[in-house]
């Protein structure tokens, strides 16, 4: 429960120019790590929390098709809907500790994509990565995968500030 309260609070903590809800780089690499990494360990329901299944439950209804999975501080579900992929983590304790969705540039909000679009009108976005914890207060995280035809870049957009994460030359 500690770790998971210090990580939770670090994810919070932010850097760069962006406010204190947004996701710092250590966290926001973990939490990529940790949503990639998840397909390894799919867990065993009866090694799963119950509270996490009973949070689950009633906060996503209409899901049946969902993956419960062990990962390093908890637990994890996974399903999809809508043309989004969703991870929704749970502490060891059960309590929710955070989503990730992952999408296209179409299911992304109008007014998040023209943020984008207004600065980085010469790219494409590709991919998005959308972060949310109990702390950030239902302020989520956008990383923005963008591309030219000579670089990638990732944006990170918090509450309508917007910085490049990181930067990448094509071969």
């Amino acid at each position: 429960m500690i770790a998971t309260a210090v990580l939770l609070m670090s994810v919070v903590a932010g850097t760069n120019d962006l406010n204190a809800q947004a996701l710092s780089d250590d966290n926001v690499q973990y939490l990529h790590q940790t949503t990639a990494s998840v397909n390894a360990r799919t867990g065993d329901h009866e090694t799963i929390n119950p509270k996490a299944v009973k949070n689950f439950s009633r906060a996503y209804k209409d899901v049946t098709t969902e993956t419960w999975l062990e990962t390093k501080d908890g637990f994890a579900a996974r399903f999809n809907a809508e043309g989004i992929r969703n991870t929704i983590l749970y502490d060891v304790k059960g309590h929710w500790a955070g989503s990730v969705k992952n999408y296209t540039e179409e299911k992304l909000a109008t007014n998040i994509r023209h943020i984008v679009k207004s600065k980085y009108y010469d790219y494409s976005i590709f991919y998005v990565d959308e972060l949310e914890t109990y702390e950030s207060g239902g302020v989520p995280t956008y990383i923005i995968h963008l591309e030219d035809k000579n670089s990638i870049k990732l944006v990170r957009l918090c509450d309508g500030e917007m910085d490049t994460w990181k930067e990448y030359k094509k071969g």
